[in-house]
């Protein structure tokens, strides 16, 4: 690129792994529940420059099996959560040293959220809601050699917010994730 300023400068895609772990707040009245798993990602974005700063925007989806089960405030029944999707369309600003990039991302997210109550002879009540909310996070990527590969460490954090699950009874509840990943770039 004639006009690159930055080694990060263009489109790119990527994917990655990684680790998740999150909390559902006021579920049946028990608090917060834990839920835990892994991650697999897939990224597309733009970057632009003005000298060592870099800006620019990106988009993810991942799929994984964030979840938990605790006992529900009748210990016979269960309380289960599990987040299968997470999605993001944020911004990003970074700062170019050399061929690293260490960057700050915010934005606007959403996660597909079960949750289910599940009585002593394992009678199922569940539910799915897309919950909306934003995220925000931090990384840094930098070039493998003179390849149009790069490498990336982040963490993003997930607040999706409030939303009311209708399972033996309706539940409001709010539910946040937080991933680390690492994850593959191709510069393009």
């Amino acid at each position: 690129m004639a006009n690159a300023q930055t080694a990060f400068d263009g489109g790119y895609f990527g994917f990655g792994l990684g680790y998740g772990h999150g909390t559902v707040s006021d579920f049946d009245g028990t608090g917060s529940l834990s839920m835990d798993g892994a991650v697999g990602s897939a990224f597309v974005g733009w970057n632009g420059s003005n000298g060592n700063v870099v800006y620019g925007v990106e988009a993810d989806i991942s799929f994984g099996n964030i979840q938990g089960d605790a006992a529900c405030i009748n210990p016979s029944w269960t309380c289960d959560a599990e987040v299968s999707t997470l999605g993001s369309a944020r911004g990003r600003l970074g700062f170019a040293q050399n061929n690293t990039l260490f960057y700050a991302t915010a934005g606007a997210a959403m996660g597909r959220v079960q949750l289910t109550t599940i009585d002593a002879v394992g009678n199922e009540f569940p539910d799915t809601q897309t919950a909306t909310g934003w995220v925000a996070g931090v990384g840094i990527e930098g070039k493998l050699g003179t390849s149009p590969w790069h490498y990336r460490a982040e963490y993003l954090h997930h607040d999706l917010g409030e939303k009311t699950y209708n399972t033996d009874v309706p539940y409001t509840a709010g539910t946040t994730v937080g991933v680390a990943r690492f994850g593959l770039v191709m510069q393009f």
